[in-house]
């Protein structure tokens, strides 16, 4: 069988199963011999006697179209029109006097990120250098005031231990109650301070 008789017995086949004459031939006029269609051929090849099923709701039958007589050629599918328009672009862009420019503007804008970047990184270390000093001043400061208190109260503590070692009976009478008073406040004081640290 040649290629007209099997295309003549499948519209036979075509017919009988489904009561009409198949409506699209001319259009596989068209595609048949057009490259998307066909496997390459190297390294697919068909088959011999090679059986198609032709599904039926009734009757399935088996139509033997044989080995193709016909010969194809293997040709490379054409390029679309968007892939054709997008090749072009890639091709003039090196050739463009404005590719080296723009290399060069987008060479310059990343070398000033990474300047810009070292500068940031840089303040960050500072920032925290500057921190760090914070906190040793506050510590230091904590430090002297805490001495400062401490040197305070010796100083008070002296004093009251001078007015409660002092012989009163020596002195005039004024000073005779003002220091017993005193006495009486630096007693009633240290009594307050044991019941704060006990509690």
């Amino acid at each position: 069988m040649n290629e007209e008789d099997k295309v003549f017995e499948a519209n036979q086949t075509y017919k009988e199963l489904h009561g009409g004459s198949f409506q699209f031939e001319h259009c596989w006029n068209i595609l048949k011999y057009q490259p998307k269609r066909h496997v390459d051929v190297e390294k697919k090849k068909p088959k011999k006697n090679k059986t198609w099923t032709v599904p039926s709701s009734s009757t399935p039958e088996l139509v033997d179209l044989g080995e193709c007589d016909a010969t194809f050629v293997d040709l490379e599918r054409p390029i679309g029109t968007k892939a054709e328009k997008k090749k072009r672009k890639l091709a003039e862009i090196p050739s463009s006097p404005l590719a080296g420019i723009l290399t060069d503007i987008k060479e310059e804008q990343k070398k000033t990120i990474d300047k810009k970047m070292d500068i940031i990184q840089q303040l960050h270390v500072e920032e925290q250098e500057r921190h760090q000093l914070d906190k040793e001043r506050l510590r230091e400061e904590q430090e002297r005031n805490a001495i400062k208190k401490e040197k305070l109260r010796m100083k008070e503590f002296k004093e009251e231990e001078r007015i409660m070692l002092l012989d009163t009976s020596v002195l005039p009478h004024v000073q005779q109650e003002y220091y017993q008073s005193r006495q009486m406040e630096i007693l009633q004081e240290r009594e307050k301070r044991f019941k704060r640290v006990g509690s």
